[in-house]
């Protein structure tokens, strides 16, 4: 259940949070987001159950309400179209807050059996919504990203590849090589902590403790660190 607020969560702050900085740093303006919505809300079956109906529905009273916000804005100065980008935004949040919220209440007996498979917020009404501002997300900042991927899924699997080798023997009979004590070195002494209390007289189970002290170890830098 925890899994399926956290996914709603990332997505929400995602379509949210990110389009606001990406329209900050000029990635692209609040008048191209608004017409990608517009010509992709236009593209939806209109024909189809209730349901779908009103999930038509929902996305484009998004996308009207911010096109009204716009019209009533007297100026184009830059810091004014942010402000009502970000009033539109909390306005938007605040919509996909609570369709997640009963969407979970609606769906609790199949995430709690287990068998709820679908991301929340597309088993709510804003489904179209979230999926419309996801595709903007993709088309205007993913592809300015991806050196920046490609530089973070580098630099993980790496640290993953050497930290995960140097504590497969750490805390057994075998001894380290230098390059191995260095990287044990590296890893705060909290996580470390952690292990030692939770060690059994399984090594099996022990050697879990350690890569997953590797994970919450690598989880905790920060870019830099990194």
């Amino acid at each position: 259940p925890l899994a399926c607020l956290l996914e709603a969560a990332d997505d929400i702050a995602y379509v949210t949070s990110d389009i606001e900085d990406a329209v900050s740093k000029g990635t692209f303006t609040v008048a191209q987001l608004l017409r990608f919505m517009e010509e992709q809300v236009a593209m939806l079956p209109e024909t189809g159950d209730e349901r779908h109906q009103m999930q038509v529905l929902t996305a484009k009273g998004i996308v009207r309400n911010l096109k009204k916000r716009l019209e009533e804005c007297s100026s184009d100065d830059e810091s004014d179209v942010m402000a009502v980008l970000v009033g539109w935004a909390n306005y938007l949040r605040n919509w996909l807050m609570y369709v997640t919220a009963g969407s979970f209440i609606e769906n609790w007996e199949a995430i709690m059996d287990g068998n709820f498979a679908c991301p929340l917020l597309d088993a709510g009404l804003h489904k179209y919504t979230i999926r419309i501002l996801k595709k903007a997300m993709y088309t205007f900042v993913y592809p300015s990203l991806a050196d920046i991927h490609l530089s973070a899924y580098n630099i993980l699997g790496d640290l993953m590849d050497r930290f995960c080798k140097a504590v497969i023997y750490w805390d057994t009979s075998r001894e380290l090589d230098p390059y191995e004590r260095c990287y044990i070195e590296m890893i705060l002494e909290r996580y470390k902590r952690v292990y030692f209390a939770e060690k059994t007289e399984d090594e099996n189970y022990n050697l879990y403790l350690r890569f997953r002290m590797v994970i919450d170890f690598i989880s905790g830098l920060s870019d830099g660190h990194a």
